[in-house]
């Protein structure tokens, strides 16, 4: 039987590509965040027979209470879902990080550094793929939404697609998309890859 998982990052937040918020720094759903949020929700209205799940940072507890008020299904938070622990990197802007030789190295080479004070790659790997297999024997056969990070959510699918850590620049994963995974007894298939919300809603029912 197939459990799916829905990958959901969280919707787009106060300055998003300006500063590195981590787990620190608390940051709200921008405008366009809440836009966004309220068409996951919108698009996942029908879903009520769902498993909801949520990382413990502010932008998304708030994406997760847009898809429960529209679906009803009361949210979880999972420290497995955090945010990468970024150490001494977080609250630091991109520009200020594009300066530090120990960022550049940790962006080319992310298999094997670690943020400064903070979690290596593997680290995170490792936290969310034990999650996602504590999750698939606890609720076999269901759909689990889970909204978390980009870096987490690249990690689980690098992982099922047979590829490195180091390949993370060839998955975009951008704000409130939804990446789609089964996983069963014969192994996992990504179902969509960085998806935006399509008219027709999200597709809930795993795969027989």
């Amino acid at each position: 039987m197939t459990t799916r998982f829905l990958l959901i990052r969280h919707a787009s937040c106060v300055r998003m590509g300006e500063v590195l918020a981590g787990r620190r720094l608390e940051a709200p759903l921008s405008p366009v965040g809440q836009r966004e949020a309220r068409a996951l929700a919108a698009a996942m209205s029908q879903a009520h027979d769902v498993i909801l799940q949520t990382s413990p940072r502010q932008r998304t507890l708030c994406t997760a209470a847009a898809i429960a008020a529209a679906t009803g299904v009361s949210p979880t938070t999972e420290p497995a879902l955090d945010e990468v622990d970024f150490g001494e990197w977080t609250g630091r802007t991109f520009l200020e990080l594009e300066a530090d030789p120990r960022w550049r190295l940790w962006n080319e080479s992310r298999a094997t550094q670690r943020a400064p004070g903070g979690e290596s790659m593997l680290e995170v790997q490792t936290r969310i793929l034990a999650h996602l297999a504590r999750q698939r024997a606890r609720h076999h056969g269901r759909c689990i939404v889970l909204i978390t990070h980009a870096e987490l959510i690249r990690c689980a699918l690098l992982h099922y697609m047979g590829a490195p850590l180091d390949a993370w620049r060839g998955i975009e994963i951008g704000p409130a998309c939804v990446s789609t995974l089964d996983i069963d007894d014969g192994g996992a298939q990504v179902v969509t890859l960085n998806e935006r919300i399509p008219v027709s809603g999200i597709p809930i029912l795993p795969r027989t």
